[in-house]
């Protein structure tokens, strides 16, 4: 039979979204409100939210994504697969390792975000002399979708450039340059 939320004598909440065996315990309870959790300092909460390195980095990441995603949507590419495609572009044919590391990327995020071009055959994944390799370049149609595309992720950096202000930008790109080479080489 189905169970219902019980209250435990310690003041928590058990919710149960399974049923209850023979012997009247609940199988299957995936959620437990507990007393600590409103042991979470406040503070400590909204630090995180005002100072997080991370959080911070994520949030400017989402925004910037939108807007080129927004200007380059006339395309067919949403500008991580534009990034993708031109970095292929530029090595040409590059093994699955290469790309991964070049991108800052792990293999299997990688392969995730390569499936759909590949689908779309937009580029070609074929094996290489050694058969755990994998070698991927661009198609003709690859060729074609990046030059859609291109125009259209100028407009975008001529607009992230002037709001931001040439400078600003700048100093930007040398920061995240910085960033990214530092937390590479731990």
């Amino acid at each position: 039979m189905p169970c219902a939320p019980k209250l435990g004598d310690d003041g928590s909440h058990s919710f149960c979204f399974g049923y209850v065996d023979r012997t009247n315990k609940c199988i299957y309870t995936i959620f437990r409100e507990n007393q600590a959790l409103q042991s979470i300092d406040e503070a400590t909460l909204n630090k995180v939210g005002a100072s997080c390195t991370c959080f911070s980095l994520r949030k400017s990441a989402r925004v910037v994504t939108q807007l080129f995603d927004e200007i380059m949507a006339p395309s067919g590419l949403l500008v991580t697969q534009f990034s993708i495609l031109s970095v292929v572009a530029a090595m040409k044919e590059s093994t699955m390792n290469q790309l991964a590391q070049y991108l800052v990327m792990d293999r299997t995020t990688l392969t995730r975000n390569l499936k759909p071009l590949e689908r779309q055959g937009l580029i070609q994944i074929k094996p290489g002399l050694d058969k755990r390799t994998r070698l991927i370049s661009l198609t003709e149609l690859g060729v074609a979708a990046l030059h859609k595309a291109l125009p259209l992720w100028e407009q975008a950096q001529t607009l992230m450039v002037s709001q931001l202000g040439q400078e600003r930008w700048e100093s930007l790109m040398l920061h995240l340059s910085d960033i990214t080479r530092l937390l590479s080489d731990r």
